[in-house]
C-alpha cells in the first residue's frame, strides 16, 4: 500500500494483496479505510485519489467500499483507469454518520 502526496494537497494511493487465499475477505477494504483515516489525520490532505485497472472489478468495489467516488476514465502509462476519489469532506460526512 502507498501513500504520496503532492503539491495540490490530494495523495494518490494503490494495493496489492499477495496471498490469493486472502481475497474476498474484506481485508482490502479495512486496509483501504485505515489508510484514508491515517492520511486524513494530515490536515492539509483534502482529497485521495487512485485509479485501478477496469477490469480491476475488485479493486474497484473495494474502493467503493471504503468510501471512495468514480469521476471518470483517465489514461496512465498503464493503460486506461478507474480515476475515483475520496474527498475528505465526504469522509467526514461518512464519520458522523457513523
Amino acid at each position: 500500500m502507498v501513500g504520496r502526496r503532492n503539491r495540490s494537497r490530494s495523495t494518490r494511493i494503490d494495493q496489492s494483496l499477495a496471498n490469493a487465499s486472502q481475497l474476498g475477505k474484506g481485508l482490502g477494504t479495512k486496509l483501504v479505510r485505515a489508510l484514508v483515516e491515517l492520511l486524513f489525520n494530515d490536515p492539509e490532505v483534502t482529497k485521495i485519489q487512485t485509479d485501478p485497472s477496469p477490469s480491476n472489478l475488485r479493486a474497484i468495489r473495494c474502493y467503493e467500499k471504503a468510501g471512495f467516488e468514480r469521476q471518470g476514465t483517465v489514461t496512465t502509462p498503464d493503460g486506461p483507469a478507474v480515476y475515483m476519489v475520496q474527498t475528505r469532506q465526504a469522509f467526514e460526512r461518512t464519520r458522523s454518520d457513523a
